[in-house]
């Protein structure tokens, strides 16, 4: 027991200092393509204390199956729920960022909207986590797995990739193909969805994690699982081409592409040419 209290104490931390950065991707490049400043900038800002703050006093509701007191099942689910006020802050000032916005659905945004939405779903199914009774049906299901994976690649990788292409003009002086980003973000999207969703239905009917093999009962959703797995795979040669072949032969750059009002878009793209 105590070795988890250390590793949980640790690792689940772990999981928001990863999530953060992505929190400000989606703060910095949602605006600029609505079109509109960022709604609420304080609280967003005091949001990320807070989430900062809680960040660690909630990990044993890793441990809700391994014989912990009821007091600390309580607490931990108290404190795990709370977590979500500061992080529901942020996605509606995200929203209200965008409501009544002047979209313009380039890669980056696109990105970023993919993101926030498979973030808000990642958060229902970690509410639902939270809940000591739910998550000892689940534990050590493939509903924890699907969870996971809808946060650290539906809504951290998707976030970086908004951020590649929306910085990309800046770091290369090259513009990427807008065609090719956009089938990047349909495939990855799409094959996102069909490879993480089907594991919490396999998660509710009890299909374990961590197996090498699975019951014939659990073959529908693992069969559509992994062709969403084949389809992330092939998301990622359109990324690779538009990269390389943008940067070795794409349309310069202007300084502000997207007419953004962050400081370093002042800077020329490359920063001083691309010299140190």
């Amino acid at each position: 027991m105590l070795f988890q209290h250390f590793f949980w104490f640790y690792s689940h931390p772990a999981v928001y200092v990863i999530i953060l950065p992505i929190f400000g991707v989606f703060s910095e490049v949602l605006p600029v393509y609505a079109r509109k400043p960022l709604f609420g900038y304080k609280v967003v800002a005091i949001s990320s204390l807070v989430i900062t703050g809680l960040s660690g006093i909630v990990w044993v509701h890793h441990m809700f199956a391994s014989g912990t007191p009821g007091w600390m099942r309580m607490v931990f689910m108290a404190t795990t729920m709370l977590i979500s006020v500061p992080t529901g802050i942020k996605v509606f000032a995200w929203v209200a960022t965008v409501w009544g916005g002047k979209l313009r659905l380039n890669t980056p945004m696109l990105f970023a909207l993919g993101g926030l939405t498979m973030f808000v779903f990642a958060g229902i199914t970690g509410i639902m986590l939270a809940a000591v009774p739910i998550d000892i049906h689940v534990n050590n299901t493939y509903f924890v797995v699907g969870h996971f994976h809808y946060v650290i690649y539906g809504a951290v990788v998707m976030g970086m990739y908004a951020a590649l292409y929306h910085w990309f003009p800046k770091m290369t002086g090259r513009m990427y193909s807008e065609g090719l980003g956009k089938l990047h973000f349909a495939l990855t999207f799409l094959g996102t969805n069909l490879n993480f969703f089907p594991m919490h239905p396999l998660g509710l009917q009890g299909m374990p994690r961590r197996v090498a093999s699975y019951d014939p009962e659990f073959a529908f959703w693992n069969v559509i699982a992994s062709l969403g797995a084949f389809l992330l795979g092939i998301s990622t040669l359109p990324f690779l081409l538009n990269m390389i072949g943008s940067w070795i032969q794409g349309e310069k750059a202007p300084n502000n592409p997207w007419r953004a009002i962050g400081l370093e878009w002042l800077l020329s793209s490359p920063p001083n040419g691309g010299k140190l």
